[in-house]
């Protein structure tokens, strides 16, 4: 069987292009190649999320679902949304992204959402043994 065109790449050249990439620019390289995809995500431990939609919220999902399973480790979380979300599915998900970036070690830990709606787990947050900054 061939391999595909984007398979023949050393490694560490794919992991040099794929350091350059955001969620949003990486998305939708599963197209090309599973490899590719899974080597974005293995050089990514600093994960930075700037949310405006929906849309974003399923990309941020999907990606921290595949860091929870395979224990990637997070050395840098910054989610930042420029949208008011109330909805309380929405909320878990924060809580459930908050619980994946502790668990996978982050040092550095930034989380920013306009409005009063939702309850930041601080207590969850500073129990961590691996947070350096808040």
């Amino acid at each position: 069987m061939a391999r595909a065109t984007g398979d023949i790449l050393p490694d560490s050249l794919i992991h040099k292009i794929l350091s350059y990439l955001n969620p949003e620019e990486a998305a939708p390289m599963k197209i090309i190649s599973k490899t590719w995809l899974q080597a974005w995500l293995m050089t990514k431990a600093n994960l930075v999320f700037e949310v405006h939609s929906r849309k974003h919220i399923r990309i941020v999902d999907k990606i921290m679902e595949i860091y929870r399973d395979r224990k990637f480790p997070i050395d840098k979380f910054i989610f930042q949304s420029v949208r008011e979300f109330d909805s309380r599915e929405v909320f878990l998900l924060f809580d459930k992204w908050l619980g994946v970036a502790l668990q996978n070690g982050v040092k550095d830990l930034v989380f920013r959402v306009p409005g009063f709606s939702y309850h930041f787990p601080i207590f969850k947050v500073l129990a961590s043994k691996s947070l350096r900054k808040l």
